[in-house]
């Protein structure tokens, strides 16, 4: 028995578009909280996937927001004025409207991410993109309580490099879903994805998708993915190898944030030490590749190996 009182506080509050247990989400879509302001007939539109990391922001009409978050798949809007924010299949937040204010959003941010200005993020002179991402990280703050030093940086979204599907032309090209949900049982097997996901990971899936509703209208981009795709379409002994390979590592994006925000637990470090264990074995298939996507992704890995040998050797292989 403690024979004194334990402190109890609140550590973190958990919305549907915060959470980052494994076991709550879709290894194979995102699970963006997104942020929307609005003045005069134009809209900033911001959104992170805390799973992951990733952090965007964009301007755009206002009325194509409903049509950005549905392509987004988001699941929470935070929204200084909810009655006029646009619905859907998202949880719509009321958010304080002063976390919108430019001014205090661009602030926040520097001081978050350590900038002397937002340029870099290709936010400088885009105030409406900058208020919603600020909303996002003040409204992240409030609710984690945690480092969230695995956020990357927002990076402003140019809509020009790619095509804009919206949701009734996603619906009826069955892209992700099946247009006749019921009459499959909720599955996705007349889907254009299901065809083409051969996916080993979870990362791979999440990428796969977000290429299938956002195709890319930029010529050189389209080749560079064609040439990998077909070195290793040709390619079939490293192919194996690389699905092998893959096919034994974890979600590193999702299992990283979990160890960033204090959630992960022992298995969890265990399952970091052994995917970063995997990571040299991926560098002896591509060694041969003409493709530069591959040679680039092969020259950017890193397989920590302090922190991988002192994972390894510090937690039991039956970890909780």
């Amino acid at each position: 028995m403690a024979k004194k009182l334990v402190r109890r506080e609140i550590t973190r509050i958990v919305t549907p578009g915060t959470v980052t247990e494994a076991a709550l989400l879709d290894a194979s879509q995102n699970s963006y909280l997104a942020a929307l302001a609005v003045r005069r007939g134009e809209a900033g539109l911001a959104w992170v996937d805390v799973s992951t990391g990733e952090f965007r922001a964009t301007e755009l009409p206002a009325d194509e927001a409903a049509a950005a978050l549905e392509q987004l798949n988001a699941r929470e809007l935070l929204a200084h004025a909810p009655e006029e924010a646009p619905r859907g299949r998202w949880t719509v937040t009321a958010a304080e409207p002063w976390t919108f204010d430019p001014a205090h959003a661009e602030q926040l941010l520097r001081e978050h991410f350590r900038l002397l200005a937002l340029d870099g993020c290709g936010l400088a002179g885009r105030p409406l993109a900058t208020g919603a991402a600020g909303a996002i990280l003040a409204y992240l703050r409030e609710t984690q309580r945690s480092a969230l030093d695995h956020l990357d940086r927002p990076v402003f979204h140019d809509r020009a490099g790619a095509m804009m599907l919206d949701a009734v032309t996603v619906r009826n090209l069955e892209l992700v879903e099946p247009l006749f949900t019921a009459d499959l049982g909720g599955g996705r097997d007349a889907t254009l994805i299901s065809v083409l996901d051969q996916t080993r990971t979870g990362m791979g899936a999440r990428l796969l998708r977000k290429r299938l509703l956002q195709p890319s209208l930029e010529q050189a981009e389209i080749e560079a993915r064609l040439d990998a795709v077909e070195w290793l379409v040709n390619s079939t002994i490293p192919r194996a190898r690389l699905r092998e390979t893959l096919g034994r590592m974890l979600d590193l994006e999702r299992l990283l944030a979990r160890i960033t925000v204090g959630t992960a637990t022992p298995r969890d470090l265990l399952g970091l030490g052994r995917t970063l264990d995997c990571v040299p074995e991926l560098r002896p298939p591509l060694a041969e590749t003409p493709a530069a996507k591959l040679r680039a992704a092969a020259g950017s890995l890193d397989d920590t190996p302090e922190l991988r040998d002192r994972l390894l050797a510090a937690i039991a292989d039956d970890a909780p």
